[in-house]
């Protein structure tokens, strides 16, 4: 357990609202680190954050800086100069001067114990401040194995210059990732996959690697019976390549055959910043909602909780909450990453479309089956996945 000690943390974005699974990692981090140390903490804030009026930060937080810098869209500027450049895009973005001034200014200010990076690209800072405090431990949060991440995406990716920008991005992320680590005193993964990964490439990692599970809001997502309508619904935020295949694929593969022998089905897509395309699959069966609302209201909706993911890396907070609040779930193997489910017992688990199909007509309507999943499905969660359990047991 980390206690007493004076911690820098160091995020790419504000965790306020937690309202997708990075930020609801780094909240549900940072509540647990500030109940027994003393905390800073430097990030990024868009135009949404100044929404709110930061009192969450006065409530974990001694002092704060910020970049207001929107790292959740796209930047042509520094896509066309990491291009000419020869050079990762996502360097660029999150590695800035105004950065390095924040952490220069708050290494003057205190002699911190412990430098918290979260994600690979906050990692990127490593080298940075080892140069400027020697003797200072420096851990990493990896969220996702980044390079692995962007590959399955290009073999997914359909438009040949996407496709080409995003294995690109990997090359580059495969060296800088490693690079990186050589740096920090501690690599927590979120996953076993992703430790084992990080290991199979580069065993001097291994004294210095630890798996970090996350955890459930348990107070939050709480245990509620089954709607009866027979909804379908997947939630993720819809600027998120991986989200979008998932929709597309589920829509394609999967609803529209759904269709053709029960009219009755609906599929929720709950998620922000949806692209016109998405908004358009709009119908009497198939609703897009924007997901201000409380997440816990779109669970609640849920039949069938779906996850049809083709790509990314890590594992999806979403399931951890679906299983908590008792929804049946139905998902591909990359959706399940480090959630070790059995099949049939505490969730369905195909990545077949005709195995999707089947299990969506088959269950639909089959009460106690779906019940007898969900009730399995929390006893699991909470028996694994407990936000104070699992941030105890780390030390640096």
């Amino acid at each position: 357990m980390i206690k007493n000690k004076k911690i820098l943390y160091i995020a790419p974005r504000y965790f306020y609202p937690a309202n997708d699974g990075a930020k609801i990692v780094f909240y549900n981090t940072i509540k647990e680190l500030s109940k027994t140390n003393e905390l800073d903490f430097i990030t990024n804030i868009s135009k949404e954050d100044f929404k709110y009026n930061f009192k969450e930060v006065h409530q974990f937080f001694d002092k704060f800086w910020f970049d207001f810098r929107d790292v959740t869209k796209q930047n042509f500027k520094d896509l066309f100069l990491a291009f000419i450049f020869n050079q990762s895009y996502f360097w660029r973005k999150y590695h800035t001067n105004k950065f390095k001034k924040m952490i220069d200014e708050a290494l003057s200010k205190k002699d911190y114990d412990i430098i918290w990076l979260e994600t690979a690209f906050c990692t990127g800072y490593a080298e940075y401040i080892r140069e400027k405090k020697p003797l200072v431990k420096i851990v990493s949060r990896s969220h996702n194995v980044e390079s692995l991440l962007l590959e399955r995406i290009a073999s997914e990716e359909k438009n040949f210059i996407k496709r080409y920008l995003i294995k690109r991005e990997a090359v580059f992320w495969k060296e800088i990732e490693f690079e990186n680590l050589r740096h920090v005193d501690k690599l927590l993964t979120i996953t076993q996959n992703d430790a084992e990964y990080f290991l199979e490439k580069d065993e001097s990692l291994r004294t210095k690697t630890e798996v970090l599970l996350p955890g459930v809001d348990f107070e939050k997502y709480q245990f509620t019976h089954l709607t009866k309508e027979k909804n379908l619904v997947f939630i993720g935020s819809m600027d998120y390549f991986p989200n979008l295949q998932a929709v597309n694929w589920f829509k394609e593969n999967v609803f529209d055959e759904i269709l053709k022998k029960d009219k009755e089905i609906k599929f929720y897509i709950i998620g922000k910043n949806a692209p016109k395309y998405i908004k358009k699959m709009a119908s009497q069966n198939i609703i897009v909602e924007d997901g201000k609302n409380k997440d816990t209201l779109f669970f609640d909706k849920a039949r069938i909780f779906v996850v049809p993911l083709l790509s990314g890396s890590g594992l999806k907070l979403k399931v951890l909450n679906a299983l908590a609040m008792g929804k049946p779930i139905l998902s591909t193997r990359i959706g399940l990453e480090g959630i070790d489910l059995e099949n049939e017992k505490e969730v369905f688990c195909y990545d077949d479309p005709g195995s999707w199909v089947d299990t969506i007509l088959k269950n639909i309507s089959k009460s106690e089956t779906l019940e007898n999943i969900a009730k399995n499905g929390r006893e699991f969660v909470e028996e694994n996945f407990s936000w104070e359990k699992n941030m105890s047991k780390v030390s640096v």
